[in-house]
């Protein structure tokens, strides 16, 4: 019976019997499930935090044990985050204290909060982002996994005329598109969304084509055809391409630079308008999907 107590961890004793220690099976608690019910105020926390503060009491010194054991506790009200309770006292360490326990205090309202690290390999998953964006199984989910699971925008990266050339393409063949009931916006909207997945990366030459081009392509509904005002080029006719594209080609951008969660934006704006403008994929399956990734990257950012 000695040993048994040894080898568990003590919670304390029982209320009926002050000298009857209660104390639980590491290996059997640790390697199940658990759940700690009662009424509000009685002390749920404090018994969870009871029952890992014994375990690290008793194991974080053991050889191995911090290689081969890792916990993680989603802790959304901040119960068990260590407090300096008053300024010069002594900190109220709950659970354990560094390094046995790291805490990243996390906020979705602004940027200077802690930041939970995550390997490139994760941010780059596509059930991560199929989750994050309630992506439907049907048509949501199968797009991001094709796009992130595919190297095309990757090779292109470290080529900025390719992908240059191929945001150009995009931009000329959207212009191109006579159909009355066309959103007039689509080229505008691409642009400004390359622009904020460039993040620091960006240029005011790049600023300076986009409004170029809001203040200079209009569609004319007789016609039904984009044109350019000053000087007055038509879509329909020869050399548009020729014309609009090294507006877009001869900027000069870096994008190797942008960081891993813009890049996994970057690469699904870029997939996304290639599709919907070329007629692959529905802009009503999928463009839900872009609305809530361009909403939520900043909060998954911060």
């Amino acid at each position: 019976m000695r040993a048994a107590r040894r080898r568990g961890a003590p919670l304390g004793v029982l209320a009926m019997e002050p000298t009857q220690e209660v104390a639980i099976g590491v290996d059997a608690i640790f390697a199940s499930h658990i759940g700690i019910f009662g009424n509000t105020g009685s002390r749920k926390s404090y018994t969870l935090a009871k029952i890992y503060h014994e375990l690290f009491e008793q194991s974080s010194a053991a050889p191995g044990f911090s290689e081969r054991a890792q916990f993680l506790l989603i802790d959304f009200n901040g119960e068990y985050v260590d407090r300096i309770d008053i300024p010069g006292a002594h900190a109220t360490e709950v659970i354990a204290g560094f390094p046995t326990k790291k805490s990243y205090v996390l906020a979705t309202r602004n940027d200077t909060s802690d930041k939970l690290p995550l390997p490139k390999s994760a941010v780059h998953d596509p059930l991560f982002w199929t989750v994050l964006l309630d992506a439907t199984e049907k048509t949501q989910a199968p797009f991001i996994s094709r796009v992130l699971t595919s190297d095309y925008w990757d090779n292109l990266l470290p080529s900025p005329s390719s992908l240059l050339t191929a945001i150009s393409e995009i931009v000329c063949r959207a212009t191109r598109n006579t159909d009355p009931t066309v959103d007039r916006q689509l080229s505008f909207n691409f642009l400004e969304e390359i622009h904020d997945c460039l993040g620091s990366a960006t240029t005011p030459e790049f600023e300076h084509v986009i409004q170029d081009l809001k203040n200079n392509l209009h569609f004319n509904s007789v016609h039904r055809t984009f044109y350019w005002s000053t000087p007055r080029t038509y879509a329909n006719a020869d050399g548009w391409d020729e014309f609009l594209a090294p507006k877009i080609t001869q900027l000069d951008l870096d994008f190797t630079s942008i960081e891993d969660i813009d890049l996994v934006r970057f690469k699904i704006v870029m997939q996304y308008y290639r599709d919907i403008i070329s007629g692959y994929s529905s802009r009503e399956h999928l463009g839900p999907l872009v609305k809530r990734m361009n909403e939520r990257v900043p909060s998954i950012k911060n």
